[in-house]
């Protein structure tokens, strides 16, 4: 769920992070999972943070280390590495 929250920021940062679309994004990514999307916007917000796009938030160590390990690629480096992941390959 880590790297989809990412996923979401890149995606956000690329549109210019257009008014309410996080909590679209965000209540999609719910529909598929066991979080609510306030759960997920909120982890979304914490990756945003990260990237200098919103206030300081209290991030987990493993929301930094995700944010250090994926943050370069782009949308479509984090599809990538998602679609890995699924397969066993990452």
């Amino acid at each position: 769920m880590e790297l989809e929250c990412l996923l979401v920021v890149k995606i956000l940062e690329t549109e210019g992070f257009p008014r309410g679309r996080q909590k679209e994004l965000s209540e999609s990514l719910a529909s598929r999972s066991r979080l609510g999307w306030g759960s997920i916007s909120a982890k979304v917000s914490n990756y945003k943070s990260l990237a200098g796009k919103n206030n300081h938030s209290n991030a987990s160590q493993n929301s930094v280390r995700i944010f250090q390990k994926f943050n370069h690629l782009s949308v479509e480096g984090i599809e990538n590495a998602l679609r890995h992941s699924r397969d066993g390959d990452a």
